[in-house]
């Protein structure tokens, strides 16, 4: 999954997401906090 910065800038961050025999809410909620944590940086 890629997520843009908010700020307009180029940069472009990846987080890894084990997508495998987990629900749709699960790795949602995987996804949400990792990009929270990697934005609260």
């Amino acid at each position: 999954m890629a997520v843009r910065s908010l700020d307009e800038s180029n940069r472009l961050f990846a987080v890894e997401v084990d997508m495998e025999n987990r629900s749709p809410e699960e790795i949602a909620r995987d996804a949400v906090m990792q990009i929270n944590a990697l934005f609260d940086r």
